[in-house]
Formats: C-alpha cells, sequence, structure tokens
C-alpha cells in the first residue's frame, strides 16, 4: 500500500504545510500520494549557461542552489561574498561531472549566450566561481601573485583578448588546508578579483 501524505486545503492557496494526524484523517485535508507530492516539488534542472563538450552538467535555478550543493560535498556557497564585494546576485549554479573531476560553478550577474564569459564587455558585469575537487599545481609565470600569504594566478580569460583593464581575468588559487580549488571569471578590475578571491578563501 502506498503511504499517504495529508495536505490541508488552505496550503494549495497559501503557504504550503503538510501535516499528518497520529489519529488518522485530518478533517478537511486533501489526501495525495506521496510520490505524487514529491514529484510537484522536485527541483527542476534548467538550460545551463556554460556548455560543456565532455562530462554531464546539470544546472539550476538560484532558488535550487541547496540540491546543486548536496552534490558537492566541498561547496562553499560565495553568494555573501560576490554581493557584498560586486553587488551581483546569483543566476545559475551548475554541478559538472568527468570522473575524476567535480565541479559546482556559480554564475552571478548576467548570464552570457553560449557562455563565452572570457570575452564579455565591461557591463553588464558577470562573475563565475568554480570549485574543483582536488588541488591544482601553480607553476612560477608572469601571472602568478602572492596576495597575503596567498598564491594566486591571474591572466586573461581569453590570451587572444586584446588586454583591457577589466579584463574579463580568470584567477586560479587553491584553498589553504583543503583540497579543493577555486576559479574565478570576472569582468572587473583585479584589485577587486583579488578581495572577491581572498574573502572565499578565508
Amino acid at each position: 500500500m502506498r503511504s499517504i501524505a495529508y495536505v490541508p486545503v488552505r496550503s494549495l492557496i497559501g503557504a504550503l504545510a503538510v501535516g499528518v494526524s497520529a489519529g488518522g484523517l485530518v478533517p478537511g485535508a486533501l489526501l495525495l500520494p506521496t510520490s505524487a507530492f514529491a514529484q510537484s516539488v522536485a527541483p527542476r534542472p534548467v538550460a545551463c549557461s556554460v556548455q560543456y563538450i565532455y562530462g554531464h552538467a546539470t544546472c539550476y535555478a538560484p532558488a535550487e542552489v541547496a540540491t546543486a550543493e548536496r552534490q558537492v560535498p566541498f561547496a562553499v556557497r560565495p553568494s555573501a561574498m560576490v554581493h557584498r564585494t560586486i553587488h551581483l546576485r546569483l543566476a545559475q549554479v551548475g554541478v559538472w561531472r568527468n570522473p575524476p573531476v567535480l565541479r559546482i560553478e556559480y554564475i552571478f550577474g548576467t548570464l552570457v549566450p553560449g557562455g563565452d564569459y572570457g570575452r564579455v564587455s565591461a557591463q553588464p558585469r558577470s562573475v563565475v566561481v568554480r570549485e574543483d575537487r582536488g588541488r591544482t599545481v601553480i607553476r612560477p609565470s608572469k601571472y602568478v601573485q602572492r596576495v597575503s600569504g596567498m598564491t594566486m594566478e591571474i591572466s586573461p580569460a581569453a590570451l587572444d583578448h586584446p588586454y583591457r583593464w577589466y579584463g574579463p581575468w580568470f584567477l586560479t588559487a587553491n584553498f589553504p588546508h583543503r583540497n579543493v580549488t577555486l576559479s574565478i571569471i570576472a569582468n572587473t578590475d583585479q584589485a577587486t578579483l583579488k578581495r572577491l578571491a581572498l574573502s572565499i578563501l578565508r
């Protein structure tokens, strides 16, 4: 026999509430199979802004950010840091799997058609924050900087793109004491980008 969830009728026109009476049926309650109720509230994936050639990506609207984070146990939600530093809100979150790589990707601001965030103009603003399982090896180069005791590599997001003060820039750093890599693509000045990275890494 299927289990039954009791949903007060008033929940259909107001705040959603589910109640089960220990004594049995709740007067005036609407009976729904639990399977049907689960389907009605299940998170629905959305079309991904960034198109991956390899692996599998699943993307969600901002309201479903917790659904994505449950799939990535090392996720550090950067929403508060991005809003405080660059004043942008979350537009999409995605999970990308290409074993052994596991990534969560947060996109803030404007979603770019085609996902080429490395060649956008100065406006509107967009910030892509990626967190990958595993640490990256940052080798000495002209793009490597020490920022408040942390090693960061900051390079033009598209190396064939003419230099502009806003980039877009690609930043890579390792979370201290964690087996996780942080990457950021942003069309902002480097000083702001470094402040954002530090706030997430700490």
